[in-house]
């Protein structure tokens, strides 16, 4: 059962009218929208408003805290955890002789959450510590509030309205009991002292202002940059001196407070010890924040440390030491995945609950470029546009960036079109591109390390059959709406495609990506192209699975789109026979949300102009956004699309989507480009070589191993590169011992290499 958007609003409004902060979360989970935290919550009913008004469906959640004079004792049920979590019995245990009544409310999963006044105790997020299976909610928290639909459908209600049982006052001994044992006595033991010296106040003042700047790090949702919004806030811990145990106790109100779901105690530490080393790494940010001492000093928003490497604005080339040779990772920025509904959406959540390490980023670029090509030359805008995407996924090796690739196999085997819809996963050259896409012109290719391709195919040194790879993607990508012309070759027949939709399904890893890429290959309009989703997780939390297959509605969806070409209404050409695709018309409201979409990135492009290429990623974004609008909408439609599919809109949601994923990953994409694209041929291949040094780690590579590891590279380059490491004392060479025989001499980087005899290494 779906609430209307009046009872969901009526609800809020009236939590505000009592005092209570309010937020609105994705709708059937816990999970704010992408950037709104708790510390967004507000009384206003203007802006209550506006927000169901954007999403009528999002659950309500309130803000606890003293701002809201709330606090929440949440009590859990959970047979199945380890130990078994039973929080209303623990809570009758801890309150024997001495009941407490106040309103409370019943969670979607048979727990109980009890609603007090903080009374000015300045109750902390805390779970487990008041017993097992009891959590508390208190500054910078937040709960789900009724009528909110809980993931299982089930609603939380009113046990007792505050009407029925006002809410008591928390007792005493529970906010004492949650408060971490370093807050109540000297804050100024939370510090290193010689972190600021000179200053007798400077410990206190870092602690304090190292919490509030953690306050701005937005809320870590799993799988929408958790992992990354947690280590960011460890890391914040050392930069502003803090000892090791009170970083620990700050970064334990920010999993209770900022985390969904919280993080493990295992799991945390593991975050603490990472932000240690990215703090060794990089340096103590905070520290700058230090110096000036003025509140003014204070960032308004939070956001990624810049990349450790400087970069020349004005040449684009990167100027560095061979040591500081290494890429910066890609900016991650959150992506709304939960917005994409209907077939869309089920396919990306089918891939997230089968997946060992989800990646729901990844899954949506997919999911997106699937349903593209299931699509394709089915549909289109008003303005002619297709379906047809390119995706590029970004993630570290062993993230699950794989798993996606074989669900769309299983969709495409359960529908009987494999062979239909999927390209081979290796292109090996243009003409073996050309034949595959005249074979059928609306068709996924799904390519693994395609970051290898990129460098190979943008490569001086690369076969003239590789070069041509992009050029003719980039033809295909253009005639989508038309007819693409053939390649002339002797011998041989043209072979012209009509309305071609290619689609694009590649990944890769960060390092891989940015040692292939140079302005040349974004502002030539191969590269504005794609449509680049970063993985914010570089090792998700592996979970339970069982392999199922797809819902039966996913392919027998894509056995009714893809038969539906055939009923299309044929168009005599001079060329010959064209069909045309159903056009899918936008609302009014759409078309205002595309119009303003429209007006930003021409100031984007305008702010962009600096001989980078970056203001042409803006000039393609707006049509990314037309297109993703289009795949959302027809999607939306369910597995009768087809039979209706005149009647389909795009509508406000649908544009809305659209217009959001192409904005966030516009931005990042720029972002991450500026910082880490290099231009010259001798940069790039110093990344190259650097980047396979140091993944052979301590053994090293012998010369020829390299030689593989850096395939297509000119060797009297190869050899400039290794004597420039090797003269900054990046890079040594070493010999590495057999169990038996003569050594081999092996290059080992100078961050992994003992000068020296590596013995016995295989």
């Amino acid at each position: 059962m779906t609430a209307t958007p009046d009872t969901m609003l009526s609800h809020a409004l009236a939590y505000a009218a009592r005092g209570w902060r309010v937020l609105p979360l994705r709708p059937r989970t816990k999970h704010t929208f992408a950037g709104i935290g708790s510390h967004d919550a507000t009384t206003d009913p203007a802006k209550l408003a506006e927000w169901w008004a954007r999403w009528p469906d999002a659950n309500v959640g309130l803000a606890t805290g003293t701002a809201s004079n709330l606090a929440v004792v949440d009590q859990d049920v959970d047979p199945a955890a380890t130990p078994p979590k039973n929080g209303p019995a623990e809570w009758a245990r801890l309150t024997a002789g001495r009941p407490i009544g106040t309103a409370a409310v019943g969670t979607g999963r048979g727990g109980l959450q009890l609603y007090f006044l903080d009374a000015g105790r300045g109750c902390r997020n805390s779970q487990g510590r008041l017993a097992p299976g009891i959590d508390t909610r208190g500054e910078g928290g937040y709960v789900v509030a009724p009528p909110s639909i809980h993931p299982n459908g089930q609603r939380y209600d009113w046990a007792a309205t505050p009407d029925e049982i006002p809410l008591a006052e928390l007792p005493a001994w529970v906010a004492d009991a949650v408060r971490p044992a370093d807050d109540a006595g000297n804050l100024a033991g939370l510090v290193d002292h010689r972190a600021t010296p000179g200053r007798p106040s400077a410990a206190l003042e870092a602690a304090e202002r190292c919490r509030r700047y953690m306050e701005l790090i937005p809320d870590a949702v799993s799988g929408s940059g958790g992992h990354n919004a947690t280590l960011r806030a460890a890391a914040e811990c050392f930069r502003f001196g803090l000892t090791e145990s009170a970083a620990w106790d700050l970064l334990t109100w920010f999993n209770g407070a900022k985390c969904h779901p919280a993080w493990s105690e295992r799991e945390l530490r593991r975050k603490l010890t990472e932000g240690r080393k990215l703090v060794d790494r990089e340096g103590k940010f905070g520290a700058r924040l230090e110096e000036g001492g003025a509140e003014a000093d204070w960032p308004t928003t939070w956001r990624p440390t810049e990349p450790a490497v400087p970069v020349d604005r004005t040449a684009g080339e990167l100027h560095a030491d061979p040591e500081s040779a290494e890429p910066a990772a890609p900016l991650a920025r959150p992506v709304d995945h939960a917005g994409a509904t209907g077939l869309l959406g089920d396919t990306v959540r089918w891939m997230n609950a089968t997946a060992y390490k989800p990646q729901p980023v990844l899954a949506l670029a997919n999911a997106l470029a699937f349903w593209g090509a299931v699509l394709g030359r089915r549909v289109q805008t008003a303005t002619g546009l297709r379906s047809n995407i390119y995706a590029l996924g970004v993630g570290e090796s062993g993230c699950g960036k794989d798993h996606s690739r074989k669900c769309v196999k299983r969709i495409t085997d359960a529908a009987g079109l494999t062979a239909k819809l999927l390209g081979g996963e290796r292109i090996k050259s243009d003409s073996a591109l050309e034949n595959a896409v005249h074979l059928n012109p609306s068709i996924l290719f799904q390519l693994d390390e395609i970051g290898h391709w990129f460098g190979q195919a943008g490569s001086k040194y690369a076969a003239g059959h590789e070069q041509a790879i992009a050029p003719l993607m980039m033809s295909l990508f253009s005639s989508a709406s038309t007819t693409y012309i053939g390649a002339e070759l002797a011998g041989r027949e043209r072979k012209d495609i009509d309305q071609p939709n290619a689609c694009l399904y590649g990944t890769t890893t960060p390092t891989m990506l940015w040692s292939g890429l140079t302005t040349a290959e974004i502002s030539n309009g191969f590269l504005n192209r794609m449509l680049v989703f970063v993985s914010p997780d570089p090792d998700p939390d592996p979970q339970s699975v069982a392999p199922t297959g797809p819902p039966d509605e996913i392919p027998a969806a894509v056995a009714e789109w893809v038969k539906a070409y055939d009923t299309l209404p044929a168009v005599n050409l001079l060329m010959g026979a064209h069909k045309e695709p159903h056009t899918i018309h936008a609302t009014g409201e759409a078309e205002s949300v595309f119009r303003q979409f429209e007006r930003e990135c021409r100031g984007h492009r305008a702010g962009t102009r600096d001989g980078r290429g970056l203001d042409s990623l803006w000039s393609r974004a707006p049509e990314h956004a037309a297109k993703v609008a289009l795949i959302a909408a027809c999607c939306g439609a369910g597995k009768d699309g087809p039979a209706y599919a005149d009647d389909i809109e795009i509508d406000h949601t649908a544009a809305t989507f659209g217009v959001r994923l192409a904005e966030t990953l516009t931005h990042g994409f720029a972002d991450a480009a500026g910082a880490n694209v290099v231009d010259s041929e001798f940069g790039r291949a110093l990344r190259r070589v650097r980047s396979a040094l140091e993944a052979a780690g301590e053994r090293g590579l012998t010369p020829r191993e390299l030689a593989r590891g850096t395939n297509g590279m000119d060797p009297s380059q190869r050899a400039k590169v290794l004597g420039e490491l090797c003269s900054q004392g990046a890079a040594v060479m070493a010999e590495r011992k057999g169990k038996a025989g003569p050594g081999s001499t092996v290059y080992v980087l100078g961050s992994s290499a003992t000068r020296g005899t590596f013995a016995n290494v295989n």
